[in-house]
């Protein structure tokens, strides 16, 4: 698979041995490789911004953080941060053998901090700053919309649509509202994607279960 631009062959070769040893973990949900596609993208694309461009990246070291940080994710939300972090931390395959010790930490550290709702942002880690706004993307509605609704489905398979509905407005309300945690703390998201985010909080602010209800009854 062609990477993103990249042109290093090698490094070509082992971003494809990270994506498929950690991509494929979940299938069919919000985390599963296409997410991690997204966000590997995404962290290659803001590396080149004014916020991280004095900072040198390890191209292998995203990768890791990309298609690691979710690999729990559908195993056990809650934790699935400190799994995927302790699975990394064991340093097994001979990629993460190869990173420094220097990028491994920050890596590692990236992958534990990466979640919206359980740490606040700090400028002082660009590995962790750069994982957590290439996590969340530019605000999408739509890509939040489907992701938040297969999630519900894909974790109360016994649970009618309705009830699905009901339970993805409310994550939605808790997450991307204005009084939200998803983007109270990052400052450097605010500042990049200022006007995407008011228009996020607005339509989800204003979201009614029949308008959800409406708008995912295609996704069945």
């Amino acid at each position: 698979m062609k990477i993103f631009g990249l042109k290093d062959k090698k490094i070509i070769k082992t971003v494809n041995k990270i994506r498929t040893k950690y991509g494929f973990k979940n299938v069919g949900t919000g985390h599963d490789v296409s997410h991690g596609d997204e966000v590997f993208k995404n962290m290659l694309e803001l590396r080149e911004h004014s916020f991280f461009n004095k900072f040198e990246f390890d191209i292998i070291g995203l990768a890791v953080m990309a298609y690691a940080h979710d690999m729990y994710a559908d195993e056990d939300r809650k934790n699935h941060h400190i799994l995927a972090y302790k699975k990394i931390l064991k340093r097994k395959p001979k990629f993460l053998k190869k990173l420094s010790d220097h990028v491994f930490k920050n890596v590692c550290l990236a992958i534990k901090q990466h979640r919206a709702s359980t740490y606040a942002v700090g400028i002082e880690n660009p590995y962790v700053n750069i994982m957590r706004l290439a996590d969340k993307g530019k605000p999408n509605i739509d890509d939040i919309i489907i992701r938040a609704y297969l999630y519900a489905v894909e974790n109360n398979k016994n649970a009618s649509n309705s009830t699905c509905v009901r339970i993805t407005l409310k994550h939605l309300l808790d997450k991307y509202s204005y009084d939200g945690y998803a983007f109270k703390n990052d400052i450097i998201y605010h500042e990049l994607y200022t006007e995407s985010i008011k228009k996020v909080c607005e339509y989800i602010d204003n979201m009614s279960v029949s308008d959800l209800s409406k708008i995912v009854k295609y996704l069945n």
